[in-house]
């Protein structure tokens, strides 16, 4: 389908803001145009009085504004084309091929350093023995983490319940809402285990 070019005035221009409003010759109303309706390569600005070619485009809010516009008798500026000297590539495969190469190195990077940390994190993994420091252990420390590895917080809550004496202190020192320690002096099950 052929587009229907339309020719019109500038009246009026904003040059600050980069628009303004072509007076039709077919119609009363004025056309808004932006600055980007015109070709880059124009050499000047529009200016009121200027005789404009364009074509008409509806917006999905359904105003209508003017596009591929063309300011009539004025040349457009040359493009300037790059000289490529001769066995040299262009600017932009030099620039891709650049970027792959930092792309490369900062993933050889990132890989170096997560195999470090990996290692290092491996050596103090082997270096502990059930989250226990091999350097300077503390009793407490040790009988408190050899219950943990025996017992669980099931729900007992009473003394009856209870098996042995580490249970009771397991329970006590471990699971919410016990009701184990009657005297609170922190020995739990006094009567029945741990005497």
């Amino acid at each position: 389908m052929a587009t229907v070019r339309l020719q019109g005035k500038i009246e009026k221009w904003v040059g600050e803001r980069g628009f303004g409003f072509i007076k039709s010759e077919k119609s009363a109303k004025s056309i808004f145009v932006h600055i980007s309706a015109f070709d880059r390569a124009i050499s000047r600005a529009p200016r009121v009085g200027d005789t404009i070619s364009y074509c008409l485009r509806t917006d999905h809010n359904g105003k209508t504004k003017a596009v591929d516009a063309i300011i009539k008798g004025l040349p457009l500026r040359k493009r300037r084309e790059r000289s490529q000297p001769t066995g040299q590539r262009p600017y932009k495969k030099q620039e891709t091929k650049n970027s792959w190469r930092i792309f490369v190195i900062c993933l050889a990077l990132l890989i170096g350093f997560a195999s470090l940390f990996y290692n290092r994190l491996q050596a103090s993994a082997d270096q502990t023995v059930t989250g226990i420091p091999l350097g300077g252990i503390d009793e407490t420390f040790v009988q408190r983490e050899q219950l943990s590895l025996n017992y669980s917080c099931a729900g007992k809550i009473h003394c009856p319940e209870m098996t042995s004496c580490q249970e009771a202190q397991f329970y006590l020192s471990n699971c919410p809402d016990v009701k184990l320690d009657g005297d609170g002096d922190g020995i739990p099950c006094e009567e029945q285990f741990c005497n």
